[in-house]
């Protein structure tokens, strides 16, 4: 969606991914890197 069509995307609607959607993302990113920490180095 976001992928094309920067222009025609709503204000409204990149706040709501950035405030709602990505600190769940984060949060879960976080998670799995702490599972593999030798291969910290190598991300």
């Amino acid at each position: 969606m976001l992928r094309h069509e920067y222009d025609n995307i709503l204000d409204e609607t990149t706040w709501a991914i950035v405030t709602q959607h990505l600190p769940p993302l984060l949060t879960e990113l976080e998670t799995f890197l702490a599972r593999y920490p030798e291969d910290q180095e190598t991300l």
